[in-house]
């Protein structure tokens, strides 16, 4: 049995661009968070939702 399918690079190209701007976020809130004592938990719940949303968009 054979598989086909077919792509819409417009799709891949927009599931990439999610994915470098929600791993970038990320990487800054964790930044953040290792920076700042006070606000930590703020920053880690921040950087937490974040690539949540970002691997829920690319899906």
């Amino acid at each position: 049995m054979e598989v086909t399918g077919c792509h819409d690079l417009r799709v891949v190209i927009l599931s990439i661009v999610i994915a470098v701007v929600s791993s970038y976020l990320f990487l800054h809130a964790s930044l953040r968070a290792m920076q700042n004592e006070r606000e930590r938990i703020g920053w880690i719940l921040a950087g937490t939702v974040t690539i949540g949303l970002g691997i829920w968009l690319m899906h």
